[in-house]
C-alpha cells in the first residue's frame, strides 16, 4: 500500500453550532480525538489544519498541526494547507464534523485509487449527496487545489470538477452523517445511544 498522510479540517467557525463542532463529546471523548484516533490506525501521519492548536492539548502527541497558508479560504484552503505538510502519495481528508469515519471505508477508497493511476481521488457519494470532506486525493492534485484558491474560488466543487475522480456509492445512514447543527449532534448521540454506531 502507498504512504497515507490524514487530514483533519478543523477549527471552523461553526456558525449553525453556535460552538466548535471538533470539541463536541461522543462517547465522552471530543469529536476531534475520535477521528484521529481512527486516522491514526491506518495513517502513517495525521494532520490537523487550525488556526490555534491550543485547545487540542488532549490529541496524541504524532498528530501534527497545520495552519492555512492562504487565509480565509475555506476548506479548499485547509486541504492544501494540510498537503504541504506531507508529500506521502496518498491523502486522505476528512472535516472534522463526521465523527463516524470508519477505517474500513477509507481502505477501501485506497484500494480502488491504487487500482486507476489515472485517478486523481476517490468520493464517496451517500444518501444521494458527494462527501468531498470525506475523501481521498492524490498528493499530486495540491497544485490544482492552489489553483482554485488562487484563482479567488473556494467551493469544493470548483476542484472537484478540475479533476479526475472516482466515485463509489456507500449506503450507510449514519457513517456520513454531516454534524453542522445541534439537531445533527442530538442524532449522532442518540445513535451511539441505541448502539446503532458499528
Amino acid at each position: 500500500m502507498e504512504q497515507l498522510h490524514g487530514i483533519v479540517l478543523a477549527g471552523g467557525q461553526s456558525r449553525r453550532m453556535k460552538e466548535p463542532k471538533e470539541l463536541l463529546l461522543l462517547h465522552n471523548e471530543p469529536v476531534l480525538l475520535l477521528i484521529c484516533r481512527q486516522l491514526l490506525a491506518v495513517c502513517e501521519r495525521v494532520t490537523v489544519v487550525t488556526a490555534d492548536p491550543s485547545p487540542y492539548s488532549f490529541l496524541p502527541s504524532m498528530v501534527r498541526f497545520a495552519k492555512d497558508i492562504y487565509q480565509n479560504c475555506g476548506p479548499v484552503g485547509g486541504i492544501h494547507a494540510g498537503m504541504e505538510k506531507s508529500n506521502y502519495p496518498l491523502q486522505f481528508v476528512i472535516a472534522c464534523d463526521y465523527p463516524f469515519v470508519r477505517t474500513k471505508t477509507i481502505m477501501k477508497m485506497v484500494q480502488c485509487l491504487e487500482q486507476d493511476p489515472s485517478r486523481d481521488g476517490v468520493v464517496p457519494i451517500a444518501n444521494e449527496k458527494l462527501h468531498p470532506l470525506y475523501a481521498l486525493y492524490r498528493r499530486r492534485t495540491q497544485a490544482s487545489f492552489e489553483q482554485i484558491v488562487k484563482s479567488g474560488r473556494r467551493r469544493m466543487m470548483d476542484v472537484i470538477e478540475e479533476l479526475n475522480i472516482k466515485t463509489f456509492t456507500q449506503n450507510d445512514p449514519y457513517e456520513f452523517l454531516n454534524m453542522n447543527t445541534p439537531v445533527e449532534y442530538a442524532r449522532a448521540q442518540h445513535a451511539i445511544n441505541m448502539n446503532l454506531i458499528d
